[in-house]
């Protein structure tokens, strides 16, 4: 059973259950997903499993562009299973990445904005890899490091060379890399953050309190579209597909397992 102490609890915790409508209309969110729908129309799998899936807004994003797919998904937050319980069929399991894994494999594995939170992500990707029989479609963050990365709690940003390394000793196989955001994201959409920050505001849980108004909607949803202006393979956000390498029998790679 995962220790409800992890860290960042109280964030995550306070952040599921209340930035609901906030992940269904952020601009970048939504857009994140649609790529992960694209690279995973690439592939060929049967179950999948979202690691750190929050509220299970790709996860039923997915059920709904791949049906019959056996999905499941983790979260450390219960707030997150909740929400995600509520909003597709699947099934779920409270896990802690960096320390645990469950005793299954998944033809695809899929971990969105997930690995520049967590403080061993070396032990994570292990973890995640032991769960992994076919693929894993993977976004974190590129660049350097802003003010609202912090605010958000973003602990790093990577470039090919290092989230190569890092799934290569993981057991993966990087097959696709490229890049997005240039430039309604990175910089456009990315300087507006930073100065809320700067000026006091916030990026996390607090933002999303209150609910998104309709007016607020209309903006959002100008700035999606924006997004898809964006020059190809341009940008500090990463999208990667790696291929899992010679999978491991189950219970020999590092951490606890759970059910």
């Amino acid at each position: 059973m995962t220790d409800r102490q992890y860290p960042g609890f109280d964030f995550y915790e306070q952040y599921w259950d209340t930035s609901d409508e906030a992940q269904a209309w952020g601009p970048m969110s939504r857009h994140r997903r649609r790529l992960v729908i694209q690279e995973l129309s690439r592939l060929r799998f049967e179950s999948l499993l979202d690691v750190s899936c929050g509220q299970g807004f790709l996860l039923a994003d997915i059920a709904r562009a791949f049906p019959g797919v056996r999905l499941a998904g983790t979260e450390l937050a219960q707030s997150g299973l909740e929400h995600a319980r509520r909003r597709v069929p699947a099934r779920f399991h409270p896990l802690d990445i960096t320390r645990e894994r469950l005793d299954e494999r998944f033809d695809c594995v899929t971990l969105t904005e997930v690995l520049e939170h967590v403080e061993d992500e070396a032990a994570a990707l292990r973890n995640l890899a032991a769960m992994c029989s076919g693929h894993l479609v993977i976004t974190v963050p590129g660049g350097k490091l802003s003010v609202a990365d912090i605010a958000a709690g973003d602990l790093r940003t990577y470039d090919r060379p290092r989230l190569e390394a890092l799934l290569a000793d993981a057991g993966f196989e990087l097959i696709r890399f490229r890049r997005f955001g240039f430039p309604m994201y990175d910089p456009l959409y990315r300087i507006i953050l930073n100065r809320v920050v700067e000026s006091g505001g916030s990026v996390g849980p607090s933002a999303a309190q209150g609910g998104v108004r309709p007016s607020k909607r209309a903006a959002l949803s100008l700035i999606y579209g924006a997004l898809f202006l964006n020059v190809p393979n341009r940008g500090r956000q990463i999208v990667a597909v790696a291929r899992r390498r010679d999978p491991t029998p189950a219970g020999k790679a590092g951490g606890g397992s759970t059910t």
